[in-house]
Order: C-alpha cells, then structure tokens, then sequence
C-alpha cells in the first residue's frame, strides 16, 4: 500500500504534490465514504500525514480530509463516484483514494448494463473491494453490479463488452453500476509481499538511540526513507519528518507513549517489528545461558559428584575428627548481581574454616 499512486475524485483538478505523488484535487468529498476503520480519526494533521496513517493501516482505501482532520475509510473510490452536491457540502471535505488491488482487472462502466446476465450470487456489502474479491473467487463470475447504499452487490455470468448499451441515466436504476473484467485476456498471477513496516499517529516520546551514519535531510520519500533503514542492520525504526530522515535503533511499538499533540512538530515514527525481541536481548540470552552453566556446576560441587569431588571430599574427611563438631552438608547460596548478570558470587552461609581454606 506504501506506494501506491494516490487521487481524488472530481471534475475539475488542482495539482498538490505531497509525499513524494501527484494528488488530484478538487472541490467536494464523494458522496457515499463507505465504512470507517478503526482507530482512523486523526485531527491537527496534514494531508500527508494523513496518507500515512492510511499506508499504515491494511484496511484502509480512501481518506476524507477536512481542514486538519483526517478520516480514514475502507471504502475502495472509483472514477466518476458521484459527489456531495454543492448546496450539501458545508464541511471542506475532500476525498483521496488508492487504487484497489481487488479491482486491478475490472472495467468501472458508467452505469448498469442493460443486459446484465444471469445472477450467479448475492453478497451483502457495501465496499467495493469486497464485491470484486467475491468475483474474483467465483470462476462462473464474469462480471457484477454494485450499489453501495444498499449494500447491493449481485455478482453475474455475463462477457461483457465495451460497447454494450446501458439504462437510461433517468432509470431508477442507474444508480447501480456495472463492473467487468475481459473474459478472452489472457491473466499472469503475481504475488506481492507486504510491507513489514507500520506507523504510529505521531513520533515516540522516546525515540532512543540514533543510528550513525543515520541522518538524511532534505527532499525523502517515506519510501527512501525506510530504504535507508532496511540498509542498515542496527536500524529498526525511522522518525520521519518533513525536514528529513532519521534512522533509530529503538524497537517501537504501538503501546510505547507518543509526544504530547500541544507541540507536535508533524514527525511521525516508523517501524519495523522486533519480533518480541529488545536491543540487548541477545546479551541477556547469552549471560542466562552463563548462569545456567554455572548454576549446573556448583549442583556438582554441592553433591560431590563434579570433577574435584573427590579431592573436595579426602580433604574433608581429612579435616574432620570426633572430637571436631564439623558437620559432613556444606551449604551454599547463589546471588546474581542484577547489575552484571555474567557474574556469579558464591557465599558460604556455615563453612568451617578448614574446608574454607581448601576453596581458597
């Protein structure tokens, strides 16, 4: 979804460049948004940070920006979806979308073929993305019409081409639009992989240490941006900005607290995930297996059973008479330092000073 070549509907265009893409804009949002995704409501943000909540979200195919507000929707935007008209439109949204994968192959028609086909299946939905994956599935399925205010998504049988006649633009059912895809093209299958990387609403409170060389300022991409992380092996998260790139070592995550909205800057966090890892955890995996070894080694000396068992039991019995009162169980105790992990420190808590003397 990172890449992918944003636009906004309308007739007339004005050109923005944001994010490093060409964005249609124009006067009015479309007239059915389609479903919300959740969390998607971000306000004191700008246009491009609200495409990047959107690229960071899998469910998300279009947004409403409003002044600062962003709305991010599931809904998948067509060319010619009709607009809020004029007199309705007191909110200054306007509507962005992405092209959606699921309808790569289809054709949008103006309106409802005249000749629609037998119906193959009825699907209940409202998101045009969904509509055409149902399609996708169905080999009988050539075709489908689709309606979204009434979740009117009839999924047909018919070949249908270009020139076929369509209803009247007065019918009562032109409000329905026909969808199909070439049933003589011949079709390759690619696999894509998706982006490992997510975003935050706003940059980390604590963004942790930075990666040398890790600084790239001037006019980056989002995109290049991550490149430049993916690079670098100690690099798991970027702040980006609109001044530059900057990579971190820090592993994010969702639950980690953000900067404060009073002040924000407009720098957003992205990241990579650790896999549940931490920097330093391979350290403290390293000194665990250390205190394991050590820990196995003094149960022997404990017990008489490691490799100076013997030595460590003649000298006790060496050292022991009836007349002594020194007991045949030496007791010891293990304290870790939490400070240094790889350090074990052994305290006799009874030890004669005889037996004493042969440990040291």
């Amino acid at each position: 979804m990172m890449g992918a070549q944003w636009r906004l509907l309308a007739a007339a265009c004005l050109w923005h460049h944001i994010e490093g893409q060409d964005y249609q804009v124009t006067d009015r949002r479309v007239e059915y948004e389609g479903a919300p995704v959740s969390p998607g409501t971000f306000d004191n943000v700008t246009a491009k940070q609200c495409q990047a909540f959107c690229n960071g979200n899998s469910t998300c195919n279009s947004f409403s920006y409003c002044g600062s507000s962003c709305y991010l929707k599931q809904a998948c935007i067509v060319e010619g979806e009709s607009l809020v008209s004029a007199s309705l439109w007191t909110d200054g949204c306007v509507t962005y979308d992405q092209p959606c994968s699921a309808l790569a192959l289809y054709t949008a028609m103006p309106r409802l073929l005249l000749e629609q086909g037998a119906e193959i299946d009825n699907v209940m939905t409202d998101n045009l993305g969904t509509c055409a994956e149902a399609c996708n599935s169905n080999p009988q399925c050539k075709s489908f019409t689709f309606f979204a205010p009434s979740r009117g998504c009839h999924l047909k049988d018919k070949c249908v081409e270009s020139g076929d006649a369509l209803v009247a633009e007065d019918s009562p059912a032109a409000v329905y639009r026909s969808f199909y895809r070439c049933c003589t093209c011949t079709t390759t299958t690619t696999t894509t992989t998706e982006s490992p990387w997510q975003v935050l609403p706003r940059a980390l409170e604590f963004e942790g240490i930075p990666v040398i060389p890790g600084t790239y300022e001037g006019a980056h991409t989002v995109l290049q941006c991550q490149a430049f992380c993916d690079s670098n092996s100690s690099c798991r998260s970027v702040t980006f900005c609109d001044a530059g790139c900057y990579l971190k070592q820090h592993c994010a995550s969702v639950d980690q607290p953000l900067v404060p909205v009073e002040g924000w800057n407009g720098c957003v966090t992205y990241y990579k995930p650790c896999g549940g890892l931490t920097a330093g955890s391979s350290e403290s995996s390293e000194s665990a297996e250390n205190s394991t070894s050590n820990i196995s080694n003094a149960s022997d000396v404990a017990n008489n059973t490691g490799p100076n068992s013997s030595e460590l039991s003649s000298t006790t019995t060496a050292s022991a008479n009836p007349s002594d009162a020194t007991p045949n169980l030496v007791e010891f105790a293990l304290s870790v330092s939490a400070a240094e992990t790889t350090r074990l420190t052994w305290q006799a808590l009874w030890l004669p000073a005889a037996l004493l003397a042969t440990f040291r």
